[in-house]
């Protein structure tokens, strides 16, 4: 059975989760001029426009660097998270896969997963949406069981065995215990369109001390934070400074408003 197939067969798992999507500073505030979040102008695996989200949390991590001080260029680096209301995401034009598609390109599930050497492809993994969070939300239910699994890793409750070697293979790189970061067992949401901003709804988990100077003279930027449907939960900028370290402390925020909300109710 294809990975397509055996979403399809699967119950989407309830409360449905937010999109996640995460970037440094200076791109969140450019895009407080348009009404969306714009497409990257090349996606170096699909070789199309695209923006990239994770289903439930902010999984991704900055591009690692040596730690540094904190100076004008580099607090613009700062990551910011944005979490998207699901149902803000219906009827855009998506493409699903239950793992970090850069780590497989790079070979870190070596071993876990096919690989291109071995013929397989994304297309393999892939679910193409125009509801992603709600087929995710399969994807949840196929591999983990519960919301709570999913987003904290506590426990692994798989309902459906029998699903096929490529769900079979998910699994097994969802299970195993490796080195790689968290985002082995994230579900990853491809937007091939603008995702609007939200009229309410919206999330924000940003650097305090770097929105509260540069809101001033934004107009668009202070009218979103302003918003009474807008939640905005701040960070204190850690010194010195390392993007890696930064997004764990994003993530962690996430998790937590996750929880605060219902989103992870234990049903075990």
């Amino acid at each position: 059975m294809s990975i397509t197939t055996a979403v399809a067969s699967a119950t989407p798992v309830e409360p449905l989760l937010p999109v996640a999507h995460l970037t440094g500073y200076r791109f969140f505030e450019a895009n407080m001029s348009s009404r969306a979040l714009p497409l990257n102008s090349k996606c170096p695996r699909l070789g199309r426009p695209a923006t990239y989200f994770f289903y439930g949390a902010p999984f991704y991590r900055l591009p690692h660097k040596a730690t540094y001080e904190l100076d004008i260029e580099e607090v613009d680096d700062l990551p910011v998270a944005v979490l998207i209301p699901p149902e803000q995401m219906s009827g855009i034009r998506t493409e699903i896969y239950p793992f970090d598609t850069g780590a497989w390109a790079r070979g870190l599930y070596e071993g876990l997963l096919p690989k291109k050497d071995d013929g397989a492809n994304l297309d393999d993994f892939v679910t193409e949406s125009a509801d992603a969070p709600t087929d995710a939300a399969r994807l949840v239910e196929l591999l983990f069981g519960t919301n709570l699994a999913y987003i904290r890793g506590t426990k692994i409750a798989s309902r459906s065995a029998d699903a096929g070697d490529f769900v079979h293979a998910v699994k097994t790189l969802h299970q195993a215990k490796l080195k790689a970061d968290i985002r082995r067992r994230a579900i990853e949401v491809i937007a091939l369109e603008p995702v609007p901003w939200p009229a309410e709804g919206l999330v924000v988990i940003g650097p305090e001390y770097q929105i509260a100077r540069r809101r001033k003279g934004k107009p668009e930027l202070d009218q979103l934070l302003n918003s009474r449907t807008t939640t905005v939960i701040y960070y204190a900028d850690m010194y010195p400074f390392s993007p890696t370290s930064e997004s764990r402390a994003v993530l962690e925020y996430a998790v937590k408003w996750l929880s605060q909300q219902g989103f992870l109710p234990d049903v075990s």
